[in-house]
């Protein structure tokens, strides 16, 4: 017994240190219940992750605040009115994100958790000039297109559902682990009330991967998504409508849901990787897709000898000798409009990430 509690304390502690090295910002965006997120980010602590909180209702988030973090969990939990998440008026026609978060994701810098209820809701009501009134005039389905933040990057192709305003009762009860879902552990999802109002549900976009769908199957919703993964352009994106500050047993919060799903989720989200590792979370290619240059960013990675990048066909287009250099500037006028595949290797081992270029 003695020597099996000190491998468990080994490895504990092996599994601890390890978390460590994951940095995440937690971005606190719910103006409504504003200590909610303190449960998200008592969770990243239990999980030994090094966090950092930021309120973006009180203060302006930076890019230079979060750009250096493996990891961003945007928390909107309750507020669908007063929500930062958009940003409509810095480009007028074009919705971006919160511009410290999409710098943060056109730089692919990390992983995305973008959490809360009525996350689409908001954006269809500002593009359309309504006020905050005629939230519950939209009706569903709502079909989206390539060109759209909402399909390009959260990865939603209409957004079916919305829990007590659709289904003429108290909400859905519970989400179900779907097939898919080889992250987590927690089934199924539920509250600290026996239903969930304003959540979410949706068709994903092909290549996104459902995590929960609404349930259980006797519920007018079941089966529409209310929790994926998508990875696209370097970067990997969770996207839930499940206020998880809140997860509960229909009577009480209940903190180790919170922390039992954060932890599968931070761990996928980053592989396990730390500085150092030649991993896809280390390799940042920015801008991409590329026009006429891109920049490959090696600045977690410390052993990386060589960038090799070959076209469909495998015809080498670009090779360098890094010689302990971080950063390569890439002139990408002369590749043909396409997909590559940017290799990085130390000598011994390789990691391959896709770059697009455009014309």
């Amino acid at each position: 017994m003695r020597k099996f509690l000190s491998f468990f304390t080994v490895m504990l502690f092996a599994v601890t240190f390890a978390n460590a090295q994951i940095k995440v910002a937690l971005v606190n965006d719910d103006n409504v219940s504003s200590i909610e997120a303190d449960s998200v980010y008592n969770a990243l602590v239990t999980g030994g992750f090094t966090a950092n909180q930021f309120n973006v209702n009180n203060d302006t988030l930076l890019y230079s605040d979060i750009s250096s973090y493996d990891m961003v969990i945007w928390y909107l939990g309750n507020d669908r009115v007063g929500i930062n998440l958009w940003d409509t008026v810095t480009t007028p026609g074009t919705t971006t994100f919160y511009p410290a978060l999409q710098q943060y994701y056109d730089n692919a810098d990390g992983a995305i958790w973008i959490d809360g209820l009525d996350v689409i809701l908001p954006l269809l009501v500002q593009t359309n000039g309504n006020s905050t009134h005629d939230y519950d005039a939209v009706t569903r389905p709502v079909t989206f297109n390539s060109g759209d933040i909402i399909y390009d990057v959260l990865g939603v192709a209409s957004w079916d559902y919305e829990s007590h305003t659709d289904d003429a009762s108290d909400g859905v009860p519970q989400l179900d682990k779907t097939s898919q879902n080889t992250i987590t552990t927690l089934d199924p999802i539920q509250w600290k009330w026996s239903s969930l109002w304003r959540g979410d549900g949706w068709t994903p976009v092909s290549g996104a991967v459902s995590l929960y769908e609404m349930g259980p199957g006797s519920y007018a919703g079941a089966g529409y998504t209310s929790f994926h993964k998508y990875v696209n352009n370097g970067v990997t994106l969770y996207f839930s409508s499940i206020r998880l500050s809140v997860l509960g047993n229909g009577s009480s919060v209940v903190q180790a849901n919170i922390d039992d799903l954060v932890a599968d989720i931070v761990n996928d989200a980053v592989g396990g990787s730390s500085v150092n590792e030649i991993s896809a979370n280390n390799i940042k290619i920015y801008p991409n897709p590329a026009v006429n240059s891109t920049i490959i960013n090696l600045s977690k990675v410390n052993n990386a000898s060589e960038i090799i990048i070959v076209d469909i066909t495998g015809r080498t287009v670009f090779s360098q000798d890094l010689n302990g250099q971080k950063q390569v500037n890439i002139n990408t006028t002369g590749f043909a409009p396409g997909i590559y595949n940017v290799i990085i290797s130390d000598g011994k081992n390789a990691k391959t990430v896709k770059l697009s270029v455009v014309k």
